[in-house]
């Protein structure tokens, strides 16, 4: 498989992910379908998932760069920020 053909492939299978996770993000909060606090639950462990999913793309392409290229260290940084915000 070309290293193109795998870059398309990642891209569709993640716009795939973001349209479900809105959408199962919106009939939660719409509907609110669930018992008790499960509804409130479930919408505040979104927000982890969400900044998770943020540190694993900004992760992503910061491995895309040489350890000497300055981008590298700037997608480090900002990576290392949206993982800070993922265990916080």
């Amino acid at each position: 498989m070309s290293s193109s053909n795998a870059h398309s492939r990642f891209f569709l299978y993640s716009l795939i992910g973001i349209v479900v996770v809105t959408i199962a993000y919106v009939l939660v909060y719409q509907f609110q379908q669930l018992p008790g606090s499960w509804n409130d639950t479930i919408l505040n462990f979104s927000y982890s998932a969400a900044a998770g999913l943020g540190a694993l793309a900004a992760t992503l392409v910061w491995k895309q760069f040489q350890p000497g290229e300055m981008p590298r260290r700037v997608w480090g940084f900002f990576a290392l920020g949206l993982w800070g915000w993922t265990l916080g």
